[in-house]
């Protein structure tokens, strides 16, 4: 099978979306498909990522979305914003098009998150899957309605089977247990006031609100530590506030992190808080539960599709308080912490990425 993948942030970003790609990409290539790989970077800048293992090909193009980031708390300006970004996708797609008029024809095309792209596959013509990690915006929903089918996960799979007629498709990720996995004893109580998140550090993560939240609980636990693993635009105003609130020996950032880094520092932490105004199905979360801590996160996500109700703390409102109130219950209980252990690591075991290649190998098939 020729399979062509289009995951534009490939070499850009190394969070959830790139590591599902990679071992997508890496799976099928062992299971001999031929597989290729475009992904973007922008027009003057060295790519982040050296992804070179994959052996993907690189379209450059004008990438806004992180100016959109950095001014993101400008009055007026997200209207402006999402025209840029479309403008953008636009572009990007329109190079992956040429790509594929002018290579030998694909059996199939993948698209993570690109809502055009299904637009110029038609034109090709080339079955197009449309990865959603989170729900379109309604200047692209139109353009993924043109996609032969979607794949998604969390909230973006109930919110697609509810807005679009065509085929929607579950796949479950999954986690590589050979990197995260639990301490063979119990969590020590040593690591009790150890928390811990991984997320970009830009304005749509929100970790102002857990820095507050520390900041509350640091009345109560002085010894509290947040650390907090990731980069992003928001460092030095992040930092700026960890000063502000005097928890310059209760926070640390730890930048970015390899995988077997990031499970290090899970295996000697109690509590893993997600304080994202929007996530679907975080990846860090699962590999927070297959290490065996409690998680604290948002209802209002993808987290509790994956979170039993004994594995989690979930909190209704965006105020630090109500984070900080949900991370106690965790912190003042061993017991509950016992639980969420056990109820998480259950959870998480189900969760493979062997199983994840061989159902999109199964929809693949099901499109050609």
């Amino acid at each position: 099978m020729r399979i062509l993948i289009v995951a534009r942030t490939l070499m850009m970003l190394d969070g959830g979306g790139e590591k599902r790609n990679i071992h997508l990409v890496e799976g099928l290539r062992a299971h001999g498909h031929d597989v290729e790989i475009l992904c973007g970077n922008p027009l003057f800048a060295t790519p982040k990522h050296n992804r070179a293992d994959l052996k993907p090909v690189v379209l450059r193009s004008p990438y806004t979305r992180n100016i959109v980031y950095r001014t993101s708390k400008i009055r007026g300006f997200w209207r402006l914003a999402g025209l840029l970004l479309a403008v953008d996708e636009l572009v990007f797609s329109a190079l992956v098009f040429l790509y594929m008029i002018t290579h030998e024809a694909f059996d199939i095309s993948y698209s993570y998150a690109v809502c055009y792209v299904p637009m110029f596959a038609r034109l090709v013509p080339t079955p197009c899957l449309l990865v959603l990690p989170g729900l379109p915006n309604k200047l692209e929903q139109p353009f993924a309605k043109l996609a032969s089918a979607i794949v998604a996960d969390g909230v973006a799979l109930a919110r697609s089977r509810e807005i679009f007629s065509l085929p929607v498709h579950e796949v479950k990720k999954g986690i590589d247990h050979t990197v995260f996995y639990p301490n063979a004893i119990p969590r020590d109580l040593d690591f009790r006031l150890n928390i811990i998140t991984c997320a970009r550090l830009e304005t749509i993560k929100s970790l102002d609100i857990l820095i507050q939240a520390v900041f509350h609980l640091h009345k109560k636990y002085s010894d509290l530590c947040l650390r907090i693993c990731g980069e992003g635009t928001q460092l030095e105003y992040l930092q700026d506030l960890v000063r502000t609130f005097n928890l310059t020996n209760n926070v640390q950032f730890l930048g970015h992190l390899s995988q077997s880094e990031v499970a290090s520092y899970l295996r000697i932490s109690s509590i893993y808080v997600c304080s994202s105004r929007f996530e679907n199905s975080p990846n860090s979360v699962l590999e927070a539960m297959a290490c065996g801590l409690a998680i604290v996160g948002p209802l209002d996500s993808g987290i509790p599709f994956y979170v039993s109700t004994d594995g989690a703390r979930l909190v209704t409102s965006r105020d630090p308080l109500d984070y900080a109130h949900a991370i106690d219950f965790f912190l003042s209980s061993e017991s509950s912490r016992i639980t969420a252990r056990d109820s998480n690591l259950n959870s998480a075991s189900s969760y493979r990425w062997n199983t994840y290649i061989s159902e999109h190998t199964n929809i693949f098939n099901a499109y050609i």
